[in-house]
Parts: C-alpha cells; sequence; structure tokens
C-alpha cells in the first residue's frame, strides 16, 4: 500500500497567502492639526497688531490735532491783547476796530474843535501805533509749530492784514490832527479822507480776521473778543466861582 507524501505534488500550485489587510491612517480632527494653530497664531498676532497700530495712530491723530488747536488758541489770545481798546464786537463773530472814530469824525469842527481836535488825533495815533507794535510782536513762528504750515501760513497771512487795517490809523489821526488849523472847507476834505481810510481799514481788517475764525472754527475755538470800550477822556476842569466878597 502506498504512502501519501505530505509534501508538494509535483506539479501543482501552491496556495497563495491571504492578503493583508491595509493599514489606514486616519487624519487627525480640523482643530489638531498643526498649520490650523499657526495659521490661528498668524491671524491672532496680526489682528493683535493691526490693532496696537489703531491705537497707537488714533493716539497720534488726537495729540496733533490737540497740538494744533491749542497753537490757534495762543494766536487767539496774543491777538486779543494786541488789538487796540477801542473795538467793539458785533455777534456772533465780527469785531470793529476803533468804532469811536467812525463817530468823531463827523464832529470835527462842530462838537469837537481847537485843541480837541489836535487831543483826539493824538489819541487816534497813539492808540494805533501801540497796537500796531504789539501786533508785530506776536511770534507766529513760536506759537503755531512748523509742523502746522497750513496754519502758520494762514495765520501769517491775516496778521499782515491786521497789522495794516490798524496802521491806517496812523493815518487817520494825524490827518486829524493836522485838520486843526486849516479852513472849514480844507477841514472837511480831510475828514473826507479819514473817512475813507477807516473804509479802506475796515476790509483789511474783516479780510485778515475772517481767516482766524474760519481757522478757529476748524478746531472749536472760542473767538469771541470780550468788548474793551475806550478810555474816558478827560473832561476840561470846571472854572472855579469868585466867591462874593463880604
Amino acid at each position: 500500500m502506498a504512502i501519501k507524501s505530505k509534501g508538494r505534488t509535483r506539479g501543482g500550485r501552491a496556495v497563495a497567502a491571504a492578503p493583508r489587510r491595509g493599514l489606514v491612517v486616519r487624519k487627525p480632527p480640523i482643530w489638531r492639526r498643526v498649520w490650523v494653530w499657526i495659521l490661528v497664531g498668524v491671524l491672532a498676532l496680526g489682528g493683535i497688531l493691526f490693532g496696537l497700530f489703531s491705537w497707537m495712530h488714533s493716539r497720534d491723530v488726537k495729540a496733533t490735532r490737540a497740538r494744533e488747536t491749542l497753537a490757534i488758541q495762543k494766536v487767539l489770545n496774543q491777538l486779543r491783547s494786541a488789538l487796540p481798546d477801542d473795538r467793539r464786537p458785533v455777534p456772533p463773530d465780527v469785531v470793529v476796530i476803533f468804532p469811536s472814530v467812525t463817530d468823531d469824525l463827523q464832529k470835527i469842527g462842530t462838537d469837537i474843535k481847537g485843541n480837541a481836535i489836535i487831543t483826539r488825533g493824538r489819541e487816534i495815533r497813539e492808540q494805533a501805533t501801540a497796537s500796531l507794535r504789539r501786533i508785530q510782536a506776536i511770534r507766529i513762528d513760536r506759537l503755531v509749530p512748523a509742523e502746522f504750515r497750513a496754519d502758520q501760513a494762514t495765520v501769517t497771512d491775516a496778521m499782515f492784514l491786521i497789522a495794516r487795517a490798524v496802521g491806517l490809523y496812523e493815518q487817520i489821526g494825524r490827518i486829524v490832527e493836522i485838520s486843526e488849523d486849516v479852513p472849514r472847507a480844507d477841514q472837511l476834505s480831510l475828514i473826507q479822507q479819514a473817512t475813507r481810510l477807516t473804509q479802506q481799514s475796515g476790509g483789511l481788517f474783516d479780510a485778515g480776521y475772517r481767516k482766524i475764525v474760519h481757522l478757529a472754527n476748524e478746531f472749536g475755538v472760542s473767538v469771541t473778543i470780550p468788548f474793551s470800550p475806550p478810555p474816558p477822556r478827560a473832561s476840561p476842569s470846571p472854572i472855579p466861582s469868585a466867591s462874593p466878597s463880604r
């Protein structure tokens, strides 16, 4: 009886082993991926930097505007102290310089005569000279920093016009002084000339002062200038009456 071999028979096929199951690697959740956290970190850092830069820019803008506002306020304060005492505010934001002069010119030769004419002319001239010196002494380059060049230019133009307006009253004062010792016809001609100069001065002053007002309104600075009435003129001393003899 033949014994069967347990080995592979000649010419037989080898039985292939069953394929192994592939190794499946599951991807981590989106929130656990490295690149996601890197992206989140970059975005967070960008947001922080943007907020920081925005805050710094806003702070710088506010600080710059505060400096500019302060500069305009200083200009107005200097202008208030430099204008002649003879001035009158006209609401809401107009100022008239030497308003009493316009009234007094019509009184020359009638209500104002003789030495009173010379005295009045000298008062006008001296007050105009003093005011002009104060205006010309204003250091705009110190009040308005160089970083605000546009404001500097505006204030410079305004002060130039205002100074010219005040300076015309020096001429008006001289005209009034010399009008005392001339014939009435010449006196009337001089008064007309002085009146025209007051009108010219008013136009120059309004043009210059408007520039300051516009600049002040832009920064919310009050432009109210207190009313300063002209100093009272000294009235002639009464002549003492003689006491009755006993």
